[in-house]
């Protein structure tokens, strides 16, 4: 495969490294090592590398590793590192010999959970407390090092890059595709497979070897699993087979069934009361357990890693499957995850089952933003009475649920939601059906451009929904206070963002689409008002919270417009909006939005020419003295000293030819840099 190059990791550990503790954590196959050693390479003779993974380890061996490669990198140290010179307490005399550095020193301790493994934590950490402040450490490891890492990170002493980091995106999963099966890949290629190995790099890279020994490599890449044959052989040499005990192997095939494993669904799943410290065992050890992001103690296995452990335990135990989808679904209604539930149901090849637990909860869910199970509404008791009344209402639930990025589709179904529902006698089914028929019209106005329409059905729906309906009143508001934002009507954007907030905290709707634009919304309000950084970040995070394209687009858009002053990455954001885009059809709004920063970003680009090209450093300083913000502040919102902003704030002066901070933001609004 050849090394694939990872500029934006190197430009990373640049950084990270210049702290005093640096950890790569990450289970097998992530290319800790390779990263490392490639960085390592460009660092000259700064960096002093020790592979402590392939040994054995006791206390002198591995405190032989470490002097050789401090020695091998300063040989000046050689005398005062000497073993012979060496005390009891290696740790704080091999600290203390290295006083003698008179230069910045990195060294990369590679396979460190060898040290954890074998105990030698707490002497290291004893080394680290000891180590001049001239020696930065960096550790390469499979499972989470015992070195008092929330102290230190309390304290500001250690930097982390985890699997989140390391995870190959497009352009290196195309590179990877390109050196190993000897031809470019195409974009879409090479992001599916990235989505579908979570951008984990030894899967990326069996996935290319399996399509380079392929007669149609596409198809081979768009078959790809992590049930294939030699990620199988990996995983079960690598995963499985590094368990200590077979109660770990057995708790890692059963639990695979789950798509979301807690403790309280894993002991019921498998009749225990131990998942809670098992699960962090596991986590800690490098097992593939993803943290879902907001929960206490909750994750999920890696896409890659589900697919193997449920094949190995199809193969292995095929007749306890149906049993412990039976279990999971019992123990998932029971923890409200009931999507869940009725799929593990649906999987015990009980259909009647997971119909009646939709019906039984169809009221919570579609209260909760999960319009998919509108139809579900007419399992209940009123909603059968509903039906019976107007037979047409089953087939525009299902229509209004299936409408997703036709936007025409949306409207209409919407539309006939409203009026069918609007004759049926009151109680909280035609209530729902309404109030969520409402928002989804208010949502497609918005969508189709017609903003002030938008503005208006969206304001209204808000103003007579069901206050049960909490992603449908969150929705309504949040659309109302966009589709403001978009009209300039500032006074009322700011009221309906925080009402369309405030709905959905109620019940603690994080996610999903009104959570998405609840956030779109108030990011509208807070770039209005001058706070360009913090609508940035709610734009951010609202990607992490929806699937749907339209709101997606949305989301990437309003970002895309957001880093204007950062042309590179604002271009890359708006491919990514554009992609999203086009999956929906009469979505007005995203065309003229995608072409409002197409032009932004065009006279941003004609401005930066112009201006002795400012770096992308001095432009988010520019971008920040534009504020009210003092210089300390701009330090502590870019995480960089007070040295440097006044060194990038010269700069920006001398090149934009002023010699002070009103005139450079003067100068910057003048080429529309801010």
């Amino acid at each position: 495969m050849g090394v694939v190059e990872r500029p934006r990791l190197a430009r990373q550990l640049d950084h990270l490294t210049r702290m005093p503790l640096t950890v790569v954590a990450a289970p097998t196959g992530y290319g800790k090592t390779t990263l490392l050693a490639s960085w390592a390479d460009a660092q000259e003779e700064r960096v002093a590398w020790a592979s402590v993974g392939s040994h054995d380890l006791e206390s002198d061996a591995f405190w032989a590793l470490v002097t050789a490669a401090l020695e091998h990198a300063e040989p000046r140290l050689r005398f005062g590192l000497r073993p012979e010179a060496h005390a009891d307490d290696r740790a704080v005399v091999t600290a203390t010999a290295l006083e003698l550095l008179t230069r910045e020193l990195v060294i990369v301790l590679d396979g460190f959970e060898q040290v954890t493994h074998a105990g030698l934590d707490a002497d290291f950490d004893r080394f680290l407390d000891f180590a001049p402040d001239a020696l930065h450490v960096v550790v390469s490891t499979r499972c989470e090092p015992e070195l008092a890492l929330p102290l230190r990170r309390a304290h500001g002493l250690v930097a982390e890059l985890g699997p989140a980091d390391l995870r190959l995106d497009c352009d290196e999963t195309a590179a990877v595709l390109g050196r190993t099966v000897g031809r470019p890949a195409a974009g879409e290629a090479a992001a599916a497979l990235a989505e579908r190995t979570e951008g984990w790099a030894a899967a990326v890279y069996l996935a290319a070897l399996a399509a380079r020994g392929a007669a149609q490599p596409s198809e081979a890449l768009a078959r790809f699993s992590g049930a294939a044959r030699d990620v199988a052989d990996y995983l079960r040499l690598e995963l499985l087979d590094a368990q200590p005990h077979d109660a770990l192997r057995s708790f890692l095939l059963e639990t695979s069934v789950l798509e979301r494993l807690s403790p309280p669904v894993c002991d019921a799943l498998l009749r225990r009361r131990d998942s809670e410290s098992t699960l962090r065992a596991l986590s800690r050890g490098g097992a593939f357990l993803v943290p879902l992001e907001g929960m206490d103690h909750e994750y999920r296995y890696l896409r890659p890693v589900r697919e193997f452990l449920r094949a190995e335990l199809a193969e292995s135990a095929p007749e306890r499957v149906v049993e412990l989808h039976r279990r999971a679904a019992v123990a998932c209604e029971r923890a409200r995850l009931v999507d869940e539930a009725a799929m593990h149901a649906g999987a015990a090849a009980d259909d009647r089952e997971a119909a009646a637990v939709l019906s039984r909860h169809a009221l919570e869910l579609v209260r909760e933003g999960h319009t998919e199970h509108l139809e579900s509404l007419l399992g209940t008791r009123a909603g059968a009475a509903a039906a019976q009344r107007r037979p047409a209402l089953r087939a525009e639930l299902r229509r209004l649920a299936r409408a997703g990025s036709d936007v025409a589709a949306l409207a209409k179904a919407a539309e006939r939601v409203g009026a069918l529902s609007a004759g049926l006698p009151g109680g909280p089914v035609r209530a729902l059906m309404r109030s969520t028929a409402q928002a989804a019209h208010a949502y497609a106005l918005l969508l189709s451009g017609r903003a002030a329409e938008a503005y208006e059905a969206g304001a209204g729906a808000d103003a007579t929904a069901d206050l049960d309906a909490a992603a449908a009143v969150g929705l309504a508001a949040a659309v109302a206070s966009l589709a403001a934002s978009r009209l300039g009507l500032r006074a009322a954007a700011a009221p309906l963002a925080r009402a369309s907030a405030s709905a959905l905290a109620r019940p603690g709707i994080r996610s999903g689409t009104a959570a998405a634009l609840a956030g779109l919304a108030e990011a509208a309000v807070l770039e209005d008002q001058g706070e360009a950084a913090r609508a940035e970040r709610l734009c951010a995070d609202a990607l992490q919270l929806t699937e749907e394209p339209p709101a997606r687009a949305l989301a990437l858009l309003h970002l895309a417009r957001l880093r204007s002053y950062e042309p590179v990455a604002a271009r890359a954001i708006l491919g990514e909006a554009v992609v999203e885009a086009s999956h929906c059809q009469a979505a007005v709004l995203l065309e003229t939005l995608a072409a409002e920063v197409e032009v932004d970003l065009a006279a941003r680009e004609r401005a930066h020419d112009a201006t002795g090209e400012l770096s992308a450093a001095e432009q988010r300083v520019l971008r920040l003295l534009a504020t009210k913000l003092t210089q300390r502040e701009i330090a502590n919102e870019l995480y960089v000293s007070p040295n440097t902003v006044k060194t990038h704030a010269r700069v920006i002066y001398r090149k934009l030819g002023v010699d002070c901070r009103p005139a450079a933001v003067a100068a910057a609004r003048e080429l529309n840099l801010v």
